[in-house]
């Protein structure tokens, strides 16, 4: 993802013609799925980011600014052992919601 003139664009690394239609269906199902999700979570009351504090995101968003491309370990390792599943969790959202991406070396790299 880009942002130029405070609009957010998205720029793919890599364009593939889909040839099985049931992708978008797919798709489909997974926004639902992460609706549903949040609209659950607002009915009884919680957090929407289940066990993810937005500041290890916010961390983690800040260390990829700071140091460029870092591989899974490189990132764990900036955090304390007790926070571990929250950094991994953190990365596989912000891989989902497009704001990271693995590189062909397998960094993440901030779109």
């Amino acid at each position: 993802m880009r942002e130029w003139r405070g609009e957010r664009y998205v720029v793919p690394q890599l364009t593939v013609r889909v040839e099985d239609p049931n992708w978008i269906l797919v798709r489909t199902l997974e926004i639902l799925r992460e609706r549903m999700r949040i609209a659950a979570a607002a009915s009884v009351g919680e957090e929407v980011p289940e066990g993810e504090p937005s500041d290890v995101r916010e961390a983690i968003l800040k260390l990829l600014h700071e140091e460029g491309p870092l591989s899974e370990e490189q990132i764990v390792a900036e955090f304390s052992d007790s926070q571990r599943g929250a950094v991994l969790r953190a990365l596989d959202r912000l891989m989902e919601e497009g704001l990271i991406y693995l590189d062909e070396r397998g960094r993440y790299v901030v779109a």
